[in-house]
């Protein structure tokens, strides 16, 4: 068997053997390792259906434009599920950013909890606008028009965009291999376990904190602390609020 959905088998294994363990924690809510499972499973299948419907002429490609929270996982993790390439969006990206990450990677479907950022870029664009709730967030998504067919590499999981400081955001095709084979080698070589409390500080968009500070820790079974930037001290591409920040891991109890 591949790698390909060692992190949900690891989440299920979890989910029987400590299924009220925490797996991940909100500003405002929290999900158990058994609802992240059940979670994952009824977005991939929610996802599943919408590849198979007549009017999607081709496999989805999902851009993700969502704050840190435990939605942005069960998204992430569905993604993963379902064989459909992802491309995370930073909020620290410009609009012309943003939209060259979309056509360059050619998603036709965006997935935002900020539809006002979102929906004035894809003027005459939007297919379809749909709406649901996952872990008490409000998710907007947009199906879009094509801009031009784009051929990924063979098992592309994820794309991931460099800032553009010197020009346009470059992406980076990522197999689930790839992905997986580091966060196994982070887990080992940290030393994370099940009771330790991981609190995510960057951007769940930038792959550091996706791989490390995500696929690491559920992969043990231990427990992610998701805040938004605001209450973690972040701000924009560099700003820190390091007091905020020292605050975040005291009320969180931080071990990672």
């Amino acid at each position: 068997m591949t790698q390909l959905h060692k992190i949900n088998q690891a989440i299920a294994k979890h989910a029987i053997i400590h299924a009220d363990k925490v797996a991940l924690r909100g500003l405002d809510c929290s999900l158990t390792y058994a609802e992240l499972q059940a979670a994952v499973q009824m977005q991939s299948q929610a996802w599943r259906d919408f590849s198979q419907e007549e009017s999607t002429i081709t496999q989805p490609t999902i851009a993700l434009a969502v704050e840190n929270h435990p939605a942005w996982v069960v998204l992430d993790l569905a993604a993963l599920e379902t064989n459909l390439p992802l491309i995370p969006l930073p909020f620290f990206f410009s609009s012309a950013q943003w939209l060259h990450a979309i056509q360059d990677a050619g998603a036709n479907i965006v997935v935002t909890d900020q539809p006002a950022l979102f929906e004035p870029l894809f003027t005459n664009k939007i297919v379809r606008k749909t709406q649901w709730v996952i872990a008490g967030k409000t998710l907007t998504q947009f199906e879009l028009q094509p801009s031009k067919k784009v051929t990924l590499p063979f098992n592309t999981a994820k794309i991931t965009y460099t800032s553009g400081t010197t020009g346009n955001p470059k992406g980076v095709c990522l197999s689930p291999d790839n992905m997986m084979n580091v966060a196994t080698s982070i887990a080992d070589a940290t030393k994370v376990s099940p009771d330790d409390i991981h609190l995510n500080v960057l951007p769940l968009a930038t792959l550091l904190e996706n791989i490390a500070g995500i696929y690491a820790p559920l992969l043990t079974g231990a427990t992610c602390v998701l805040l938004p930037s605001s209450e973690i001290g972040l701000s924009g591409a560099s700003g820190l609020n390091i007091q905020q920040l020292l605050t975040a891991l005291k009320e969180s109890q931080a071990t990672t």
